[in-house]
């Protein structure tokens, strides 16, 4: 059975979440949303996907349009859309993720392996450091949080926290390091001489200030 939920933007529109499921027992086999802007039109995919996907289970025919990691994260986005704001770093790791070879995975079938082979390959093809991969980590981790409500997939998110772990004991991801050392002489240096220019420029403007102030007070 299909559900519809209303969400009201910032912006004052209405947008509607259709969602479909298949269940078998207690274990939900298939799931996946989109979003309208209208009610009339959720209700028209509702229907015509819940057609589409009792035929291809009758039929035994692999059912089509399974619920990928991008689409997972594509919901992240929306959810988030009008209610929080995030920074031009977090928007832009969120945009790579999709990108990833990763993101076209049945979320359904990941397991924690792949989520530790994606991150070596970070670390190795792409040169990202143990703390940047780690941000991947949480921001899918954020993302499949999502999925547990809405397809039901609790495993991935375990799969995740399993992979996470793993990474975390081979050092292949590390949270930031805190900068520690003294400042080397050449650095204080060159700090002071910038600090020293830009003190220079304004030091003349007080003084013509003070000049004319005293210029002033000379004529009376």
């Amino acid at each position: 059975m299909g559900t519809i939920t209303q969400r009201k933007r910032a912006d004052g529109s209405i947008s509607c979440r259709a969602q479909v499921r298949v269940r078998q027992g207690s274990e939900y086999l298939h799931g996946e949303s989109k979003t309208f802007t209208k009610r009339a039109l959720a209700q028209e995919w509702i229907r015509r996907r819940e057609f589409e996907l009792e035929k291809a289970t009758a039929s035994g025919d692999p059912i089509k349009g399974y619920v990928t990691l991008k689409q997972i994260l594509e919901d992240y986005v929306s959810d988030a859309k009008g209610i929080v704001a995030w920074g031009r770093s977090k928007t832009a790791d969120i945009a790579r993720l999709q990108k990833a070879k990763l993101a076209h995975r049945d979320a359904r079938h990941l397991r924690a392996i792949d989520f530790v082979e994606y991150a070596r390959w970070r670390r190795t093809e792409e040169e990202a450091g143990p703390a940047t991969v780690l941000n991947d980590i949480v921001w899918l981790r954020q993302a499949c949080l999502g999925s547990v409500t809405r397809y039901g997939m609790s495993k991935l998110v375990q799969e995740l926290d399993a992979a996470k772990q793993e990474l975390l004991r081979l050092k292949v991801i590390a949270k930031p390091r805190w900068r520690i050392r003294r400042l080397k002489p050449e650095e204080e240096a060159a700090l002071s001489e910038y600090f020293g220019k830009q003190e220079a420029r304004a030091f003349p403007i007080t003084i013509a200030v003070s000049a004319q102030a005293s210029r002033g007070l000379a004529s009376f």
